[in-house]
């Protein structure tokens, strides 16, 4: 008996996720809207697959979203679902809303160790739960390697294996409520496949746009950021020819300076970068950070350096 199997309790009619081994005689199930009971093991009897194939699978009552949250249930994709257990727990889900079955590992890293967490094949439309997680220690979570291979009966069109970094953070999790596809419960969803999602990508266009036009040389193309980046975006430091600059040029130039170097950053794999905007009326730092609380990838520290920058940078933590 697994995390993950679904069986029955023999002195009921309940069904329900095993949840947790307590050890080698009592286990833990998750029946109805995430609720928990410890039960022996041999109370309960695992429900095989052709069962659920002759017979239809049972599924617990969709639950009806509160109106005033008006959650949008998001549909094809691969997702890590959180979904709220109680003030204290979350239940960790993979979700397969694809038409490939997929394999998939799930492992943590702390510290530079990695750590298994599950391992398990999922058929298309269809999701498991991969185990519990305690909300009051979430700053503290590892971050989490997720890798697929994907698989189809008969012709399909071959994917590559995909690998992903996931990290949880409190500062973005509220904007991720929704209603999970296949649970159709509400959930703080993650999309991991958002990237394969998204138009193809030109490479010669990416790479001529990571560089300002005077940059022309294949030695001036082919470098890489320095470990510690530092992008400063006066106007005098973008361009000679700002004197006559109205305002709204001026902050459309350095707002065009950010999204070049950030992308970059990106791209190649850099963790930190400093953007320097000083302190003047706070337009352009306004507009720097009204983008980045919408990436989810990235995290940001206000008056970074306060000392050596005088209060007016902003650094950004790219995971």
């Amino acid at each position: 008996m697994n995390i993950g199997n679904r069986v029955r309790l023999l002195k009921g009619r309940e069904e329900g996720i095993v949840s947790r081994i307590i050890d080698d005689k009592l286990i833990e199930v998750e029946i109805e809207d995430g609720f928990n009971i410890p039960v022996l093991k041999k109370e309960v009897v695992i429900i095989s697959q052709q069962e659920e194939s002759a017979f239809g699978k049972k599924t617990a009552p969709e639950p009806i979203p509160k109106k005033s949250q008006k959650p949008a249930i998001t549909t094809k994709g691969i997702y890590l679902a959180l979904v709220p257990i109680n003030d204290k727990r979350l239940s960790l889900h993979f979700i397969n809303n694809t038409d490939y079955m997929l394999l998939f590992t799930l492992s943590a890293l702390t510290h530079e160790t990695y750590k298994g967490y599950a391992a398990a094949e999922i058929k298309s439309r269809n999701s498991i739960k991969i185990g519990d997680l305690d909300k009051t220690n979430f700053e503290q979570w590892p971050s989490f390697i997720l890798q697929l291979l994907f698989y189809c009966d008969g012709i399909f069109d071959l994917k590559e294996p995909f690998q992903r970094k996931i990290r949880f953070k409190a500062g973005n999790l509220f904007k991720q409520k929704k209603v999970a596809p296949i649970l159709m419960r509400e959930a703080y969803l993650y999309q991991i496949d958002a990237a394969q999602n998204a138009q193809p990508i030109q490479a010669e266009k990416v790479k001529e746009s990571l560089f300002e036009p005077g940059d022309n040389t294949e030695k001036d193309k082919s470098r890489q950021l320095p470990p510690a980046f530092i992008v400063d975006l006066h106007i005098e430091k973008i361009t000679k020819n700002h004197a006559d600059l109205p305002g709204n040029e001026i902050l459309r130039q350095q707002l065009q300076k950010f999204d070049k170097t950030l992308n970059q950053a990106i791209i190649s794999g850099q963790e930190e970068i400093i953007y320097i905007h000083g302190i003047g009326n706070g337009s352009l730092k306004k507009e720097l950070h009204k983008r980045l609380r919408e990436l989810p990838n990235v995290t940001y520290v206000d008056n970074h350096n306060m000392e050596k920058f005088g209060g007016g940078a902003t650094l950004v933590r790219i995971t």
